[in-house]
């Protein structure tokens, strides 16, 4: 992992049936899929960033860390996560030019999102940057989300916000979740 630091999963995740999902070797993830001990609700909870980090079955990154323990310590009615990102790039820094989303784990996205009835928006405020168009690839799956119930953190933004915003930053765990209606997506 190229933190300087190691994130570990909650412990209250089961790593040892944690799922990860990858294309070309490490360099897109398509899903990570994280099991609760103790919870066989079968409810499952798909979250959706903007591009991944370098998590993976063994290492967390602060964000899955930090959506691990809020949904364990407030809805215990979801017995797994599975997190899913705009963009498959594994590219924390944003700096990639081209093959940003990957054919295979485009498919896995829509797939996986299609299976769930709950999913949780984390992409922060939608902008370009570099390459990434995090406001088109929104729009493009927004009629993904159609009968769907679509969740955001709720810290009083009409956007999804990540788990970095200042209102959070990782640390705040009595944030709620509250229905999105996607008005910071637009139309297609």
């Amino acid at each position: 992992m190229s933190n300087s630091f190691r994130v570990d999963h909650f412990p209250m995740v089961d790593s040892n049936r944690i799922e990860a999902f990858f294309a070309h070797g490490n360099s897109h993830r398509a899903k990570l899929c994280m099991p609760y001990l103790g919870r066989e609700t079968f409810k499952s909870l798909c979250v959706i960033g903007q591009n991944p980090s370098d998590a993976t079955k063994e290492v967390a990154d602060r964000t899955i860390r930090y959506i691990e323990e809020l949904i364990y310590k407030n809805y215990p009615e979801f017995s797994q996560l599975v997190m899913l990102n705009l963009f498959s790039r594994v590219d924390k820094n944003k700096s990639q030019v081209n093959n940003l989303l990957d054919e295979e784990c485009r498919r896995v996205f829509e797939n996986t999102v299609r299976e769930h009835e709950n999913v949780l928006l984390i992409y922060g405020q939608l902008k370009v940057q570099g390459a990434y168009d995090f406001p088109q690839r929104a729009r493009e799956i927004k009629g993904l989300f159609e009968g769907k119930k679509i969740w955001k953190l709720d810290i009083g933004t009409a956007y999804a916000p990540h788990p970095r915003n200042s209102a959070i930053n990782y640390r705040k765990f009595d944030v709620a979740l509250c229905s999105h209606d996607l008005s910071d997506v637009g139309c297609n």
